[in-house]
């Protein structure tokens, strides 16, 4: 075991930087409130905002190293940052972040993609707690994919594995990675959004009066707003599509499934609050060779990243550290 029951677990969102010391045992994470540092615009604002979040939280008590889950591909074994993300345009090339990082807080570093971060998260303290293999699937903005088998974090060996960019038909629409039918060009809320337009274009001029009403939006920039509206009033176009989208979701989960024989899927992220997880199931259970598997709802929300990391921080440590 390290030096501390305790970690910070530091989360790089694309809105502020949050950072939290972290219990490594017992039911509750989290010690106290997340402190925020505000969106960085420049390198040098970035860093200063993941150490003075480190800082506040080693003035909250002891703790034995610090974890951070960001966007991009990451390195974990040398703790650099390889390829960044629109949510990080001021990093160019690869960033030592680690290195950095214990040089200016005096602790152990271990840096982690995101959606690995929130998959470890998610089996140390959350849904998945004593499951040796799972996959944590965030639905968002794009689609993530952390992967854990025998309890270990699955990497990829070039860090770049992306479980969203797995293709799931062959439609022709194009995934913000450039190349065609992506998972998430279709389970994303993006994706999303595009089917709404796709089948409301197809809809009679009744429905397609029906499902605006009441909003601001047109054919063309009808949303999940309009849809959800739409449900709640039970239009039978909006359920159609809500079905056309568990569907789409489904067939990443299945092939996932298929490939990896996990004993869970752990779904996260934004649209989360949209899944039917009975539909869901039924939907995947015929087209997966081992039906043993459970889908659940993330416990952790927004914290999963910072536990994630926190835990594989405290297990980067050597022993007497």
């Amino acid at each position: 075991m390290t030096q501390s029951q305790y970690s910070i677990g530091v989360d790089i969102g694309g809105t502020k930087i949050n950072a939290a010391r972290v219990c490594l045992s017992g039911d509750d994470p989290l010690l106290g409130e997340p402190v925020h540092s505000p969106t960085p615009n420049t390198l040098d604002e970035f860093i200063d905002g993941i150490v003075n979040g480190v800082e506040a939280c080693k003035q909250q008590g002891t703790v034995g190293a610090v974890g951070i889950s960001t966007a991009g591909s990451v390195d974990s074994e040398r703790g650099c940052i390889i390829g960044a993300t629109g949510n990080l345009p001021f990093i160019k090339g690869e960033l030592q972040l680690k290195k950095i990082l214990q040089e200016r807080t005096k602790l152990p570093v271990h840096v982690e993609n995101d959606a690995n971060a929130a998959a470890y998260g998610e089996i140390a303290m959350g849904a998945a707690r004593g499951h040796q293999h799972m996959v944590m699937v965030t639905l968002g903005t794009g689609v993530g994919v952390g992967v854990v088998m025998h309890g270990k974090m699955v990497r990829g060996s070039h860090y770049s594995a992306e479980g969203g960019h797995i293709v799931i038909k062959d439609e022709g629409r194009m995934c913000t990675c450039g190349r065609p039918d992506c998972w998430e060009a279709y389970a994303s809320g993006k994706g999303f959004n595009l089917t709404i337009r796709q089948m409301l274009h197809k809809a009679s001029a009744e429905e397609q009066q029906k499902f605006l009403a009441g909003g601001d939006h047109n054919l063309d920039t009808a949303d999940t707003h309009d849809w959800a509206r739409a449900l709640k009033d039970q239009q039978a176009l909006a359920q159609a599509m809500r079905d056309q989208w568990h569907k789409d979701v489904a067939l990443g989960i299945i092939n996932i499934i298929n490939m990896v024989d996990p004993d869970s899927i752990v779904v996260r992220g934004g649209l989360m609050g949209f899944v039917d997880f009975e539909k869901l199931a039924a939907i995947v259970k015929p087209r997966v060779l081992t039906p043993t598997f459970r889908i659940l709802p993330a416990k952790l929300g927004n914290d999963a990243g910072m536990v994630g990391a926190a835990f594989l921080a405290s297990q980067s440590v050597p022993i007497g550290v």
